[in-house]
């Protein structure tokens, strides 16, 4: 499939949380094999960029932290579109800059709870 955010360049184009569709949200991954979904995440992340909205890697941290402390309890995202794109903006850099082995099994719930919850809001 073809997103409206793909470029020639590898670099996806950033799209404002007011301007995103549900169609510009890739499919949510379902296990760490799902190679082309996973690919599909990390580019469809750098669509909005985390930093400019929440700022340094520590704030963000934080907002990320504070997020995925409530889902661990409760199973439940804010309503918020901007902080679930934050979230996984977070996640993946987090993962690039640890190395880049991409999600475990532990994670592909949170990140399927992220995408998913960012579709239904876009």
């Amino acid at each position: 499939m073809s997103y409206r955010w793909e470029r020639d360049t590898g670099l996806p184009q950033e799209i404002a949380s007011a301007d995103l569709q549900p169609a510009d949200v890739p499919s949510a991954p379902t296990s760490p094999d799902d190679v082309r979904a996973i690919g599909e995440m990390i580019a469809f992340a750098h669509t909005f960029n985390g930093y400019r909205w929440g700022g340094p890697p520590q704030r963000l941290g934080e907002v990320h932290r504070r997020t995925v402390d409530v889902w661990d309890q409760d199973r439940v995202l804010p309503d918020d579109l901007d902080v679930l794109r934050g979230c996984l903006f977070f996640w993946v850099r987090a993962d690039r800059h640890g190395g880049g082995y991409g999600p475990t099994s532990d994670d592909i719930p949170w990140l399927a709870a992220l995408v998913e919850g960012i579709r239904y809001l876009a």
